[in-house]
């Protein structure tokens, strides 16, 4: 097996869903392949997302037709599409989060070794260096240490599906329009100001609590610029 390829959790029964089991009867074991077919190349994908606009590729890649592999997508409530854009399995991202955690944890060990061995060669060569050397490279690691870590944290921070964010807003009664707050923050690339997001739940109790004290949407109406706290494109 290519040694780029990776193991993720799946249910032995998957067949017999009745997602699955609706599915093979109207396209046969084909539209189960394909299903699956979508699912292995989601697992690839940076936040287990594709484009839609790719579909006609994997359908010649796979000997397939555009018509079967967009019903699969679309037909049988096992993706979500969203803006007719892209297209992802909540059910594989639920699965993941085990296999991310686990892989942090070996990340965050094999950095922690390297360290060590790191400061065991230079606790080695401390007479022969000088001492502008020893100051220079513990600069140049610490510098190199915080990129890692900030490259971590926008990586394992993956943008809200639309749904997850009218759920949320809906849990927590309050009065925020979930598209605009997607729209907003796709828009200015998932930043928080100049930084990436990193947890979108407080990004949108943030803006409940804006909107408790000043609504963006009475400003607009007044012609008057919008919160200081947001800066909206315009």
């Amino acid at each position: 097996m290519n040694k780029d390829a990776y193991y993720f959790p799946h249910d032995s029964n998957a067949k017999d869903d009745p997602k699955c089991v609706l599915l093979i009867e109207q396209l046969g074991m084909e539209g189960y392949g394909i299903y699956w077919m979508l699912i292995e190349t989601l697992r690839d994908q940076p936040g287990y997302r594709y484009p839609v606009a790719l579909l006609p590729a994997l359908a010649r890649r796979y000997n397939t037709t555009v018509e079967k592999v967009k019903t699969v997508v679309y037909n049988y409530d096992l993706f979500i599409v969203e803006g007719d854009e892209i297209f992802f399995s909540q059910s594989l991202i639920d699965r993941m989060i085990p296999l991310e955690h686990k892989r942090e944890q070996a990340r965050k060990a094999g950095l922690k070794s390297a360290e060590k061995r790191a400061l065991i060669n230079c606790g080695s060569t401390t007479v022969e260096r000088p001492f502008n050397d020893r100051s220079t490279s513990k600069v140049k690691e610490s510098k190199v240490n915080k990129k890692e870590r900030r490259d971590l944290q926008e990586r394992r921070f993956t943008p809200p599906a639309l749904e997850e964010v009218q759920r949320y807003v809906s849990e927590k009664g309050y009065r925020i329009d979930a598209q605009r707050f997607i729209d907003y923050y796709a828009s200015n690339g998932w930043k928080v100001g100049k930084n990436p997001m990193r947890d979108w739940k407080a990004t949108v109790r943030n803006w409940q609590r804006r909107e408790n004290t000043q609504s963006p949407i009475a400003e607009s109406q007044k012609g008057e610029i919008q919160p200081k706290f947001f800066k909206f494109a315009q």
